[in-house]
């Protein structure tokens, strides 16, 4: 009796351990910030901060002028998502950039769903899903369009890095 009892007990202890291990280990927005923070800092090993700022910086810069305003023009060889090339256009109005395949598709898809012309595209060197909000036959359309994307895109979206990408052959 004396070692059912303790049996009993022992499983009994066993449980509450567990339950009070799978309570405590849930992921909180502190703990994801701070992983993230640490994943930040060890991707820029070997970068100074004043180095790293002004890399990001020259990302951003614009780089030609067309119809008067400054436009971020980049030329780039890049593959195509659920796309065919022959259904995009030579000049893509990119709105943002994703790592994971799966969120440059929900981005798209939620574009698509507002009425536009979007698609992905995939750049190989830095392992980037671009979402393209639109495409255009040349860059004075796609220019025309970032100048006006507050009233075109239809989406609640940060516009303030929307850039182009000329797709190369």
């Amino acid at each position: 009796m004396t070692r059912l009892l303790i049996h009993k007990l022992s499983a009994l202890a066993a449980c509450a351990i567990c339950a009070l291990a799978l309570t405590s280990c849930h992921t909180t927005e502190e703990n994801y910030k701070a992983s993230y923070d640490i994943a930040m800092q060890k991707s820029r090993q070997g970068i100074g901060e004043d180095t790293y700022n002004k890399i990001e910086a020259e990302k951003n810069q614009a780089t030609d002028v067309i119809n008067g305003d400054s436009v971020r023009i980049v030329h780039r060889y890049v593959g195509y998502i659920d796309v065919k090339r022959e259904d995009t256009k030579l000049y893509s109005v990119i709105l943002s950039e994703f790592k994971q395949r799966a969120n440059a598709r929900s981005m798209r898809d939620r574009l698509i769903a507002k009425g536009h012309n979007s698609y992905v595209l995939y750049y190989a060197t830095d392992k980037l899903y671009y979402v393209a909000v639109e495409g255009f036959d040349t860059p004075e359309e796609a220019a025309a369009f970032i100048h006006d994307a507050d009233k075109k895109v239809k989406m609640k979206v940060n516009l303030s890095k929307l850039w182009i990408l000329k797709r190369l052959y």
